[in-house]
């Protein structure tokens, strides 16, 4: 899925075990957490970080900007009261 018509698709890598929370309390003082969804699977979390950024360029290009930046990233957290529901929390990240 491209940023933009005629741009190349956007990849994404997989870290297994690995999570970026924000803030410079956790040493990311350039990490934003985006938006906490909830969803069935990695691959579902992946598109909603490349959605999220095609409607980002969008709104810039019509000089419309809302939101913390292109979304770099996802974070899976599958503790607490999430283990017992069958969809995954998911922080989008910049």
């Amino acid at each position: 899925m491209p940023l933009r018509t005629g741009a190349a698709a956007q990849s994404f890598l997989r870290f297994c075990d690995t999570n970026w929370p924000s803030g410079a309390d956790y040493g990311n003082p350039g990490t934003l957490d985006l938006v906490k969804l909830y969803l069935p699977s990695l691959e579902a979390c992946i598109t909603a970080c490349a959605e999220y950024n095609v409607n980002w360029e969008s709104n810039l290009a019509k000089g419309v900007r809302i939101g913390g930046g292109l979304c770099r990233g996802v974070s899976i957290v599958k503790t607490g009261e999430f283990l017992a529901s069958l969809l995954v929390l998911l922080w989008l990240f910049n």
